[in-house]
């Protein structure tokens, strides 16, 4: 089969489908446009020209203000009887101030003489009319000349309209609503005669938002009627930006209604006034559907409201408007000021009675918007905007007196006979009862037409207690005291204290709440016809929406709930034995007892239930054999159990109701998140399946999805804390954080692995938990120092470790491997972490929701002088393994450099299990040898290898063979690990600062400060989209360009405020989704270009997207250089033009990089520098507008793209025609020597007028040069170099090497300094800054640590001068980590961030970008992923160098990160 002709048939094809859509679309965008105001010739009815001039100049020589007023022509009378055109003409006049109030009156007498010959052609369409329309009468419309010529232009249109279908006899049938090649569409009949002076778009571009009319009347209501304006909305669709800004513009109060989205954005319910949310759907009656649970009749809900007019109602319920207002309209007048709908073509006649409709009701059409969604997709434009208004009533704010009867003649809202009941005690009022009210309040029974009673149930309150609550509500309440005791009818002496149910909830008091929320409290509530249980710390997470009690009666439900559980089997003995029981003696058959398995319960602190299950005889027989056994005291049988089996016995399955919309928690041990209403038939019970499959699936861990509330139950893993008696400090502080602030809400088993510990300070941890700790004691101590250079700094013995084979071992592995026998999930924490804050997240749960299998907090870095060790491992592990080459590699670049630091360490049981584990144990006890570090002599690898680091390689093997996912707890600001990870760099850092050298840069002290997390979040990979990218240049984009008003010169605050924002540019991107934690690349882009707001931590990515195939391409490189080469901007600017202050330019320089197939490895990639000049960087990356030109003069070796700033110094141009840039460039050259060559790097200078870099171009160019080499005859000139033009002294005629030659030759050297205070620029892209307070230019580069002794070792340095010219000085400010001297880390760039600097003035901000090898994104080949050492992740790491004021200078050290 021929693919590619398939393929273009295939596209033909749907071509051939879409274009009857698109090009309905094109007419529809052409035709349907709303009609402006009429403004041809009007015939009007006099008798002679000269008595229509004679009316007109007695109507301009009564207006003594305006006798200057040129005279218009009169429109002569047209030849049909057309009185009211003479009157819509001097309206016109009128309104338009040419006519005096005076002369109008005339015309107005003139008009009520001619009415009695008046014959209008629409006798018949007003004969229809059976209540006042908005086409009010004769009398009204002259009283407002605005409102008469409205009403002519509609009835013009009107007549149109009839005449057409007189045409057709009225035969709807022979319309045809949607003609591809035309002339008339559906919406073409009813246009927007309408004409509104104030009409405005509210809300978002596109679908969402709405035109409306008149928003100022509006905003004036309460002033007016005294009353806020009321807004209805049905259909959200998650798209609230229609609302908020109505509010914010108006301040009405707005009712959405949507019963497809689960809540409210946090901003409409905070907006002011906050919005009113309700799960409802519209509709013709007030019942349920076949799509929604709950459907509400639009004038039932005024009644619920208390509402007689809405100011405007806005509906978009995706076709379910034609039904809904079929009933509305036949009621009466709409009591509705504007309407605002999205209507979606059903069939003619239906669209033509609705427009009828609103019509006799004196709607008028003044908007209409074509929704063009239906189109893309090939079908006609079936869906559009209108919007109306009605004209009468709208402006004054009240309905007409025909709506104000029809409403009051509607039945009044009633609510159901419920009750909310709970039962506390007074020492729970404060801490919990009066939140749980407050809360109940704002999410349901505050709302119009709620208020149910809520009856409190207590045994101690006091009046005050009562008092306090009273004040915290606006519902009714009662309270009733209730006296506990044990039945007289049971042995109380066989009533232990406690059960073994459980040791917190089987005190002799719960079992009274047990029997009381049981068996009793029914029987106080017999008055109520519907019963809602809760607790008094229930909490609600959002509105609730509707009435749960109608919903329940109009979907013919019993009993509510919105958990299931299993309950423990201890609380439940014999219960389930005693229903079963029950019902085969009284002969029951139950109705669905036999489908649950033992335990299975609703969990009743949200219970909703009618009467009449409890009045049932047979559960009140059931409750009281259940009572008279006496399991409540025996065993500590719970309510929840025993309703639930009550209500398994006589409620049909289909009666009872699962709320799994509504947001509630009971922490801690339920939390479900608002959805949105579920369909009719998901809230059942047998929707789940039955709850013994249901609870099956929970209990197996197979089915998380079906419910998010099981997403968040405990799961089935224990956390390892290993420690020494010397460490029980310690241990107490991380155990008592732990608990207070994670455990004590989770209940996770606790598992200590200890040496030393007396019996004491084993009942001293144990009081600690409230969860279960076991505690094993061991001969001999384990050594706990962590792994890296801080082993060595211990007196370690070994080469990679000490020689400490009981460690070794059970550190590991044999102790996790004993663990993973026991439990699913093992979470190691280091005895030294403290919790500084609640987590909330639960991190074993993190872990299944991302399908890993290890999870680790933090990387450990291996020391230099074990890294020969460790590699010598790994090749002997991988040769046993018999890996491939690539293999061998890539697990090389994951274990050599760094390593698993397990002070926080989550693994699942499959990796312990893993047969890879006992080939590598066999490996390092048997078969490995080590090469000593002393004595250089072959020894065995247990014990002289760090047991971190075998841990470490294990892991990676399981990773490495596809079983695992791994997973990077990146966030845990709530866990202090700072005494544990890292420590080898923080045992160098304070030896380093001690032996470190004093530094002054200028006489200024300095202050050193490191950020690896404000950036370095920012640029993780996504779950889909960006994975990671070589980053090229950032620039700083003006926040407001909009505000500098022309000529003027805005402040530096202006620019730079604490909400950087700074657009960045990337080099090669990879884009692709995350595969279990394992990111996989699906496009490589030569760049793209990064939107990011640090301070908000906010990024956005760009790039374009090729055609219409919707696949990404590059921003930059479009192809405009070729295909065989890129370009890399390394340097930027931003520019607002001076006579465009609204608008933002960006200049960059970029690197042209050598692509092509024929490019030899080895050989140096850069072809020469280019400049790109954006002329619209204030839009969107995508849309970006750009032109790019090669820089004149560079090659291979010369290039011009090494940095770039204003040459005041300043972070963005606002007077580009006055303002000049410095370019910092490179020149390259191949030194070769008798045993080697290098590449010598020197870095040169120019300067170049602004507008002439805009326009590209180099003529008014110039660079520094070496006076010498141009002659100049002063001695003092010669030593110090001059300014010379770049065209005329290096762009003579000849070749481009001629032209590099003379670059060379010409231009002065700034780095390396003649002096040799400065070296060469090392890192390949740097940036160039400006500092104000100390008057130094600076840039940063890394450069090898000369006095480590340690030739991987690197140092941060500032290279400062006090002129662009030199001469420059280089200043070490920090040394280094070890890791970012291995081959695992790639650091090309080294950019300056001004943005990111405090202050601006006085500190450096330098951002280090690398990215690293071995963990990054994996391009996927044939579908499947493919093992190899890619690039990635993106890393940022902020240097802060703050120059301190020579008052406040001090000798400081220099630090180490």
């Amino acid at each position: 089969m021929d693919r590619g002709n398939n393929h273009v048939a295939s596209r033909s094809q749907r071509w051939h489908f879409l274009l009857p859509g698109l090009f309905g679309c094109l007419l529809l965008g052409i035709f349907l446009t709303p009609a402006p105001l009429y403004q041809g010739s009007v015939g009007s009815v006099v008798s002679s020209k000269e008595e229509a001039e004679d009316i007109w100049l007695r109507g301009k020589h009564s207006q003594h203000s305006r006798d200057t007023t040129p005279i218009m022509d009169l429109v002569v009378a047209n030849q049909r009887n057309d009185t009211k055109g003479l009157l819509r003409y001097f309206a016109e006049a009128h309104i338009k101030g040419q006519l005096s109030a005076e002369a109008f009156k005339e015309v107005e007498h003139l008009l009520l003489l001619e009415q009695q010959h008046h014959q209008p052609q629409r006798s018949r369409i007003n004969a229809d009319k059976p209540y006042e329309s908005g086409a009010a009468s004769l009398s009204n419309m002259t009283q407002s000349p605005h409102a008469l010529v409205q009403e002519e232009i509609y009835w013009r249109g009107r007549d149109r309209r009839e005449a057409e279908l007189t045409r057709i006899h009225h035969n709807y049938s022979a319309i045809k609503p949607f003609n591809s090649w035309g002339p008339i569409y559906i919406w073409d009949w009813f246009n927007p005669d309408h004409l509104c002076p104030t009409m405005e778009r509210v809300g978002r571009v596109g679908d969402g938002g709405k035109w409306m009319c008149g928003l100022e009347t509006l905003r004036k209501r309460p002033e007016e009627v005294g009353r806020p304006c009321i807004v209805y909305a049905f259909g959200i669709n998650d798209d609230t930006s229609f609302e908020e800004e109505l509010v914010n513009i108006t301040h009405c109060q707005v009712f959405a209604f949507d019963p497809t989205v689960k809540n409210l954005p946090a901003s409409a319910l905070n907006a002011t006034p906050p919005l009113h949310f309700y799960k409802q759907a519209l509709g013709p009656r007030d019942a349920p559907s076949r799509n929604f649970l709950i459907e509400r009749n639009l004038l039932s809900i005024m009644k619920e409201l208390g509402h007689t007019y809405i100011d405007v109602l806005k509906v978009d319920v995706e076709g379910a408007e034609w039904a809904s207002f079929a009933p509305v309209f036949a009621a009466g007048p709409l009591p509705v000021g504007q309407l605002l709908i999205e209507l979606h073509y059903q069939d003619v006649a239906t669209t033509f009675d609705f427009f009828d409709q609103l019509e006799k009701q004196g709607f008028r059409a003044f908007s209409r918007e074509t929704n063009y969604h239906p189109c893309v997709t090939g079908k006609m434009p079936v869906a559009i905007e209108y919007s109306f208004i009605q004209p009468a009533t709208f402006p004054k704010g009240d309905a007409l007196q025909a709506s104000k009867a029809m409403l009051a003649g509607l039945p009044t809202y009633q609510r159901q006979n419920g009750v909310i009941y709970l039962l506390t005690q007074r020492t729970r009022v404060h801490s919990h009862l009066i939140a749980m009210l407050k809360g109940l309040d704002k999410y349901f029974n505050a709302a119009p037409g709620r208020s149910y009673p809520i009856v409190i149930f207590h045994d101690d309150f006091t009046p005050a207690d009562e008092a306090a609550v009273r004040a915290a509500t606006s519902s009714p309440l009662t309270f009733h005291r209730i006296e506990f005791d044990i039945p007289a009818f049971l042995d109380k002496e066989k009533i232990p204290e406690r059960t073994e149910c459980s040791k917190h909830s089987s005190t002799v008091g719960y079992r009274h709440m047990c029997r009381f929320l049981g068996l009793q409290v029914q029987h106080l509530l017999k008055h109520f016809e519907w019963h809602w249980r809760l607790d008094d710390d229930s909490l609600f997470l959002s509105p609730i929406g509707y009435d749960p009690f109608t919903l329940m009666l109009q979907n013919g439900k019993k009993y509510g709930f919105n958990r299931i559980l299993h309950d423990n089997e201890n609380c439940v003995v014999g219960l389930w034995d005693v229903a079963k029981d029950f019902a085969k003696d009284r002969g029951i058959s139950p109705t669905f007892l036999d489908n649950w398995d033992d335990g299975v319960t609703f969990y009743n602190n949200f219970e909703i239930s009618h009467r009449s299950i409890w009045t049932n005889p047979v559960v009140m027989d059931f409750m009281e054999h259940v009572d008279r056994l006496g399991g409540i005291y025996y065993v500590r049988w719970g309510d929840a159990p025993i309703r639930s089996l009550a209500v398994a016995l006589v409620v049909p399955e289909t009666e009872v109701h699962y709320f799994s919309d509504i947001g509630y928690a009971h922490l801690p041990y339920h939390r479900q998140e608002p959805r949105p209403l579920p369909p009719p038939f998901a809230g059942a019970l047998w929707y789940l399946d039955g709850a013994s499959q249901y609870i099956r699936d929970v209990e197996e861990n197979n089915r998380l999805d079906r419910m998010g509330a099981l997403k968040r139950r405990r799961q089935h893993g224990v956390v390892v804390i290993f420690s020494t008696s010397e460490r029980f400090e310690a241990l107490k502080r991380c155990l008592a954080s732990f608990e207070e602030k994670f455990n004590k809400h989770r209940g996770y088993h606790v598992w200590v692995w200890s040496h030393g510990l007396t019996y004491e300070q084993r009942l001293e941890l144990r009081a600690l938990s409230s969860s279960p700790v076991r505690i094993d004691t061991m001969e001999r101590p384990l050594h706990l120092t962590e792994g890296g250079e801080n082993r060595a700094a211990t007196g370690s013995k070994g080469p990679c470790g000490p020689h400490d084979v009981n460690s070794t071992r059970l550190l590991g592995w044999e102790i996790s491997r004993i663990i993973a026998k026991r439990y699913i999930w093992q979470w190691r924490l280091a005895d030294n972490a403290f919790f500084t804050e609640d987590l909330i997240d639960d991190p074993f749960l993190t872990m299944v929701q991302s399908r890993a299998t290890y999870g680790v907090a933090a990387f450990g870095t291996v020391p230099a002088m074990h890294r020969a060790c460790v590699r010598q491992l790994v090749n002997t592990v991988t040769t046993r393994f018999a890996f491939e080459k690539k293999g061998r590699e890539e697990l090389l670049d994951t274990v050599e450099s760094v390593y698993f630091d397990p002070s926080f360490e989550i693994s699942h049981r499959a990796l312990w299990e893993d047969p890879r584990w006992d080939s590598l144990i066999e490996i390092v006890e048997t078969g490995g040898t080590a090469v000593s570090w002393e004595e250089k002599a072959p020894t065995p690898f247990v014990g002289h290898v760090d047991g971190a680091y075998i841990r470490s390689l294990g892991v990676a093997l399981h990773l490495q063979g596809g079983e695992g996912g791994l997973h990077i707890f990146d966030n845990l600001h709530a866990v202090d690990l700072s005494a544990s990870v890292m420590i080898s760099n923080r045992s160098n850092s304070n030896k380093q600062q001690q032996e470190g050298e004093t530094r002054r840069i200028a006489g200024h002290g300095l202050e050193v400060s490191h950020d690896s997390q404000v950036l370095g979040k920012l640029f993780r990979p996504q779950r889909l989209g960006f994975l990671d990218a070589m980053l090229g240049t950032p620039v700083s984009l003006p926040r407001n360009p909009s505000s500098v008003t022309h000529g003027a010169t805005p402040p530096a605050a202006a620019v730079v405020t604490n909400t950087p924002e700074m657009v960045w540019m990337l080099g090669e991107t990879r884009i692709g989704h995350m595969n279990n934690t394992k990111p996989e690349a699906a496009f490589v882009l030569d760049d793209a270009v990064a939107l990011l707001s640090p301070a908000n931590k906010i990024i956005d990515y760009f790039w374009r997207h090729r055609e219409n195939q919707g696949m990404p391409a590059s921003i930059l490189n479009d192809g405009t250089l070729g295909s065989d080469q890129t370009l890399l901007p390394t340097a930027g600017l931003a520019v607002v033009p001076e006579r465009h202050p609204d608008q933002v330019r960006l200049i960059l320089l970029c690197q042209r990089q050598n692509v092509s197939a024929s490019y030899i490895e080895g050989e140096r990639t850069q072809l020469g520098s280019a400049v790109v000049v954006v002329t619209n960087a204030q839009m969107p990356p995508s849309r970006w507008v750009y032109d790019v030109r090669q820089f004149p003069g560079t090659d291979k070796w010369n290039g011009w793209h090494t940095a770039m700033a204003l040459t005041d110094g300043s972070l963005v141009s606002r007077n580009p025609t006055t303002d000049s840039v410095y370019i910092m460039g490179e020149q390259t050259t191949n030194v070769t020597t008798e045993n080697s060559w290098y590449l010598k790097r020197e870095h040169v200078v120019s300067k170049v007028p602004l507008v002439s870099l805009m326009r590209m171009s180099v003529e008014k160019m110039e660079i520094f040069a070496t006076a010498a080499a141009v002659g100049a005859a002063d001695e003092e000139v010669r030593n110090e170099g001059q300014w010379v033009s770049y065209a005329e002294t290096v762009l003579e005629t000849g070749s481009p090497a001629e032209a590099a030659e003379r670059l060379r030759n010409h231009s002065k050297t700034l780095l390396p300094s003649e002096e040799g205070q400065a070296k060469a620029l090392v890192m390949e892209r740097v940036g160039l800054g400006y500092l104000s307070g100390p008057k130094l230019w600076f840039m940063g580069d890394i450069l090898l640590d000369d006095d480590n002794g340690e030739e991987e070792g690197k140092r941060l340095v500032v290279k400062t001068s006090p002129a662009i010219t030199g001469p420059w000085e280089d200043h070490t400010v920090m040394r280094l980590p070890s890791e970012y001297s291995t081959r695992q880390y790639i650091c090309p760039s080294l950019y300056v961030l001004p943005d990111m600097a405090q202050d601006q003035q006085w500190e450096v901000a330098l951002g280090l970008a690398c990215l690293v090898r071995g963990h990054g994104a994996t391009p996927v080949q044939e579908g499947r992923s493919q093992l190899s050492a890619q690039v990635g992740p993106t890393t940022v790491d902020v240097f802060r160098v703050r120059f301190k004021a020579p008052a406040e200078a001090v000798i400081d050290p220099i630090p180490t990160v």
